[in-house]
């Protein structure tokens, strides 16, 4: 009975493994059935949409749920959104990232899931402006699908190529641009040189259109040379109805004969609906948009009635001239003469570099806004009544004076002491034109200097200052008006710093860079960068330095002799040697304060020394009346007691009248006996 039951086990267990076996060979088959197609345009503009249908073929079961992933290059693409194409199969999820899109879909139900081969979603992406032609590739991968009973099933992935072309457009928008100067400057009405009534509308619809297209980044090579030609024919029938001293003089020859009338003739009924009407406009004599016996009859007319003298244009003499002076950064002056005419020259016009510059009455033109260094060549062109022309007037070449660039001078104490304050003065050298406006960028290590403040040393000069970011300061100053622009060189800004408390001693750089300047005209100038170097040392050298600096001012304004007011020989040499061991101090960065201290006490009392040691034209006649009196005494008494150790022995050092580094009873004695003898 056990022997049976055992088997009859085993029999089940083989039944439901073969039965796992064979869902395991369905599913690998519908893997391999299943497969993914993506299909669309294979060629767009830059800029164009481009739309991808995904679709799934080799269906052999339901399936209820969809996982993908469409990557492609965000270089190229721009992905803009993802819809079904079946009904009740939804887009339920949709993540993205740099050239990557997730996508999730689910059936609404059984009725909705997906049982058979067929187009699921349209993946709508655009391509980005781009400066070349190239290929884009966009993949569907990381397809999963799913049936009813959660069964998971991988599918392989499907690509599509598409070429991105780049439309160049660079003839319409100079066409465009020729066709907008033209019309601007045209002037509609009946005389000589100007143009029919209504004729600069169409003409400006046809840029429009032309710019709409130019302006359109998904438009192809066809629509911009349609709008090319479209525009151009326009214009050129534009330009053809200007009024011109011999309207009808067709084959130019400066009067109306039966060559005339034949142009017309061999035009006749060509009307503006003709693809080739520019050929024939200027044979339509009354603007009516056609060709007819009306425009035979004013031929006719002109020839009857004749035209014994035509005008000419102006003429140059052999000795013309255009002269230049007055030659700036930005502007010039152009003189010319040698141009005649029957009727008398009514205008000039002035060309610089082939485009027309100005028109003007006279013979005199300042020309401005132009840039430093730089070559142009002018000519000029005399005009008369009849609206002629001359085409060989003077020219000239000429260069504009190069800009001067400024230097820039920063300067500052050489020493800092831990946590001290001090300023760095900016200013520039070299000015050779006004400076109206500044743009300067301080960097310095943030780890080593604090920014305070920065103060104008020039009346009339705003500052501006924006230090939002660590070690970086970005000043802006400008002058109120021209009184106050930058005229010579000179000390400009004061820039406050503080040297952060250290733990050793280091060395500190400020930078400056980005530094722009322009004057009254816009012209911007770029100066070189410049540094300034610091040593923070642990000790405060302050008082040292100003010590040092003191004597050495007194130093060197004092000369040795056997005069009044001189010093004994040898007296500088000593005073020198001494401040040359405190600045030895000061310069070392490694000194602690005892050595400061020791150095400023030598130097004092090595001054006070050397002040002392002139040679007065009557020793102890201090207040100097030429004779010796209580007023001496008095003096000497008010000093009595101080040293050189005092801090204002300077100012009393003159009471030691026996030049004992003390006023005591001594000097008051000596007094007595000079008075009492």
């Amino acid at each position: 009975m056990r022997k049976g039951k055992r088997i009859f086990m085993v029999w089940v267990l083989l039944l439901l493994l073969s039965m796992n076996w064979m869902d395991v060979l369905q599913n690998a088959h519908a893997e391999e059935s299943f497969q993914a197609n993506l299909t669309g345009k294979d060629k767009i503009q830059a800029g164009e949409s481009l739309d991808l249908t995904f679709g799934m073929i080799g269906v052999t079961e339901n399936v209820y749920a969809q996982d993908l992933s469409l990557t492609f290059d965000p270089e190229q693409f721009d992905f803009i959104r993802a819809d079904s194409l079946k009904e009740g199969f939804s887009v339920v999820g949709q993540s993205e990232s740099q050239g990557r899109v997730r996508i999730i879909m689910a059936s609404e139900g059984a009725g909705h899931a997906v049982h058979e081969d067929g187009e699921l979603l349209i993946l709508r992406l655009r391509a980005k402006a781009l400066v070349s032609t190239v290929t884009g590739e966009v993949t569907t991968t990381d397809i999963a699908i799913s049936n009813g009973e959660g069964v998971e099933m991988r599918v392989g992935s499907a690509s599509h190529s598409v070429q991105i072309s780049v439309v160049d457009k660079a003839g319409l928008l100079a066409l465009i641009a020729s066709a907008q100067t033209k019309h601007d400057i045209a002037v509609e009405g009946t005389g000589v040189g100007q143009y029919p009534a209504g004729s600069k509308a169409p003409l400006q619809a046809a840029i429009d259109r032309a710019q709409a297209v130019a302006d359109n980044q998904a438009a192809t090579d066809e629509q911009v040379q349609q709008a090319s030609n479209e525009l151009n024919a326009a214009l050129q029938t534009f330009i053809a109805s200007v009024h011109t001293p011999f309207p009808g003089d067709l084959n130019g020859d400066s009067k109306y004969t039966i060559g005339d009338l034949a142009i017309v003739s061999a035009a006749y009924g060509r009307t503006s609906a003709d693809p080739d009407w520019t050929r024939y406009v200027k044979m339509d004599l009354n603007y009516d948009g056609k060709v007819d016996i009306d425009d035979l009859s004013m031929i006719a007319r002109e020839i009857l009635k004749g035209v014994p003298n035509p005008p000419r244009a102006p003429e140059w003499s052999a000795d013309k001239q255009l002269s230049v002076s007055d030659v700036t950064l930005t502007g010039l002056m152009l003189t010319w003469s040698g141009a005649s005419d029957p009727a008398g020259v009514t205008g000039y016009k002035i060309y610089q570099d082939g485009d027309e510059l100005a028109a003007v009455t006279g013979s005199v033109y300042q020309v401005t806004g132009i840039t430093p260094n730089k070559q142009y060549t002018f000519k000029v062109e005399a005009g008369n009544a009849s609206g002629l022309w001359s085409t060989d007037g003077p020219s000239a070449s000429v260069t504009t004076q190069p800009i001067a660039l400024p230097s820039v001078v920063l300067s500052g104490p050489a020493v800092v002491a831990s946590g001290q304050s001090f300023d760095l003065t900016y200013g520039l050298s070299r000015v050779s034109q006004s400076v109206y406006a500044q743009d300067l960028t301080f960097m310095f290590n943030p780890e080593q200097l604090d920014f305070i403040d920065a103060e104008s040393l020039k009346e009339g000069i705003s500052v501006v200052i924006q230090s939002d970011t660590p070690g970086r300061v970005r000043i802006s100053t400008v002058s109120q008006g021209a009184d106050h622009a930058i005229h010579e060189d000179g000390e400009l800004l004061v820039v406050h710093l503080r040297s952060k408390p250290l733990s050793e001693p280091a060395s500190a750089t400020v930078t400056m860079t980005d530094i722009v300047v322009s004057n009254g005209e816009g012209v911007e100038m770029k100066l070189n960068d410049t540094s300034y170097h610091v040593q923070i040392t642990l000790v405060n050298k302050a008082g040292l330095l100003a010590l040092i600096a003191n004597a050495q001012t007194q130093h060197d304004a004092a000369i040795e002799g056997t005069k009044s007011g001189q010093y004994p020989a040898g007296a500088k040499a000593a005073l020198q040697a001494v401040i040359d061991r405190a600045a030895a101090v000061a310069d070392n960065p490694a000194a602690d304060d005892q050595q400061v201290q020791e150095a400023a006490g030598d130097l004092e009392a090595a001054l006070q020394t050397f002040i002392a040691s002139v040679i007065k034209s009557e020793p102890g006649d201090l207040n100097g009346d030429s004779k010796y009196s209580v007023g001496d005494l008095a003096i000497v008494a008010a000093a009595y007691g101080r040293t050189p150790a005092d801090p204002d022995w300077s100012k009393v050092a003159k009471a030691d009248v026996n030049l004992d580094g003390k006023v005591d009873v001594k000097d008051l004695a000596w007094i007595a006996r000079l008075i009492l003898d």
